[in-house]
């Protein structure tokens, strides 16, 4: 008797295993083919074409200040009292201010950028993973799995099902 039980519950182990259904899915693949990310890839190309537009703005006002002093330095070592030295001291730390302040502006801008990239993407991968947490749930799928991040992708292809699902 103890046999049949020890028996009969390694068979019902083994069907529970094998029972389990593991998918994948390419995340990358699925997400170049959706509008949305085309969409997102415009909208973040139109955001940095803005924050490049300020920044020339500012790069040009830069250059102006620059060109300006350059003029004042050559004019005072041509003749030293055509324009005070200390003058030409307080313009230049001026324009090293401008300059640091340009450097600034374009870390900050490229951040902007990077962090409006991030947004767009992760909201299009949230939108696929609740995409295949819904299949998974719908067709008894206990892992998908995404393939860039595993050596070996057995178990079924869901690519097809999850792009199917979302351009609905």
């Amino acid at each position: 008797m103890k046999k049949i039980i020890i028996f009969a519950a390694a068979i019902l182990i083994t069907n529970i295993a094998l029972a389990q259904k593991f998918g994948h899915i390419n995340t990358q693949q699925i997400m170049l083919t959706l509008p949305d990310y085309q969409q997102a890839n415009i909208d973040l190309e139109n955001f940095a074409k803005e924050k490049m537009a300020e920044f020339e703005q500012y790069r040009k006002l830069y250059e102006e200040k620059e060109k300006a002093y350059l003029e004042k330095e050559a004019k005072h070592k041509a003749n030293p009292d055509s324009y005070p030295a200390d003058l030409l001291k307080q313009d230049y730390k001026k324009i090293m201010e401008s300059a640091q302040k340009l450097e600034e502006l374009q870390y900050e801008m490229e951040g902007e950028i990077q962090e409006r990239e991030s947004i767009l993407l992760n909201a299009i991968i949230n939108k696929i993973k609740t995409t295949c947490e819904q299949i998974a749930k719908e067709k008894g799928y206990l892992y998908i799995f995404d393939t860039s991040s595993v050596l070996y992708a057995g178990g079924d292809d869901l690519n097809e099902a999850v792009k199917a699902k979302l351009n609905k």
